[in-house]
Formats: C-alpha cells, structure tokens, sequence
C-alpha cells in the first residue's frame, strides 16, 4: 500500500532519493535568501503539476495525505494535533538550522498553495513546526 500511494508515484512526479547529510550540507551553503530565491522559482514553475501528480488534485486533504506519505518515506518522526479545527504538524528532521529553514519555508508555502488558512511555521535545527486551519 505504502509502495503504491508514495513510493510509484514519486517516481513518475521527478522525487529523487537524497542522503540526508549531504542534503544538510548542500542547504547550509546557502543564505535563507538564496534559499528563498529556489523555492520562489520552483513554486512559479512546477509545484502544481507535482503536487497534483503526487497527491492527485490540490486540496488540503490530498497534499496532507501526501506530505505524511513523504514523511514517513524519508523517515521522519512527526506528530499530527488536531484541536478545535486547529492542525499542528511537529516535524523531528535534526539537520540544522538552514535545512530547517528549508522545510519550514517549503511547507508553509505548499499549505498556503493548497488554501490551509492562517498558517504559521517555526524551525530549529531539529524540528519544524506547522500550525494552520483546514
């Protein structure tokens, strides 16, 4: 189940296997602006097509089906709060502060692409977290 929801179609939507090291180490060469800068180009240019390949539409429900499907597959430890139509996401990733960065600058702009209403991000080195309604 795992391989067909995730693993097959990430694939086909141009998701690569990364170490996790040399991801951090990459990441941390960068200022938050240049890091910016990547993230504003990939979200003009190719997000849509896929996070609708990957999760088949771009609704909140089918991006968090997703994303959990991403984290699981790369192996990081998460929790998942709802409270009074609050979401919490708490996301463990220990690979520093500007992979942090990263994460949490990624994920907010996916929530807010996918309609999440008031969503707010935080990052250490070791953990993002996201706070949004649905």
């Amino acid at each position: 189940k795992f391989y067909v929801n995730w693993h097959s179609v990430a694939v086909d939507a141009g998701f690569i296997y990364v170490d996790r090291k040399n991801f951090s180490r990459i990441i941390e060469k960068l200022t938050e602006s240049e890091i910016d800068q990547v993230l504003d180009d990939y979200f003009e240019k190719e997000f849509a097509g896929r996070v609708t390949m990957i999760a088949g539409g771009t609704e909140l429900e089918q991006f968090l089906r997703a994303m959990e499907g991403w984290l699981l597959g790369s192996g990081f430890h998460y929790r998942h709060i709802t409270n009074n139509e609050v979401e919490t996401y708490v996301i463990q990733h220990n690979m520093g502060n500007k992979s942090g960065y990263y994460l949490k600058s990624y994920l907010k702009r996916a929530l807010e692409f996918v309609k999440a209403k008031h969503v707010e991000a935080k990052s250490t080195p070791d953990t993002v977290w996201l706070v949004f309604a649905p």
